[in-house]
């Protein structure tokens, strides 16, 4: 929204909201055929300033804690079921 900070409490709420009604969604291509090349892991950006969007940094410590769990690796023939 123009003009209101990533910060502010009404958007933040809304942000705790849709974590915690997607908090067991969960995406298939994560996981990861044994025969796979394991992903690359992106540089972790800075911590953000205040009022500022910390959602890029997430992402990226959520790709590197994902990258080297062995919980996410499939073996192939199992894939499809």
């Amino acid at each position: 929204m123009r003009g209101l900070p990533p910060g502010s409490q009404p958007l933040l709420n809304w942000k705790l909201f849709e974590f915690d009604a997607h908090r067991r969604d969960f995406e298939p291509k994560d996981l990861l055929n044994d025969t796979d090349t394991p992903p690359d892991v992106p540089a972790i950006p800075r911590y953000p300033g205040l009022h500022h969007e910390a959602a890029p940094r997430w992402a990226a410590l959520s790709v590197k804690a994902r990258s080297g769990d062995a919980d996410l690796v499939v073996p192939a023939a199992e894939r499809g079921r």
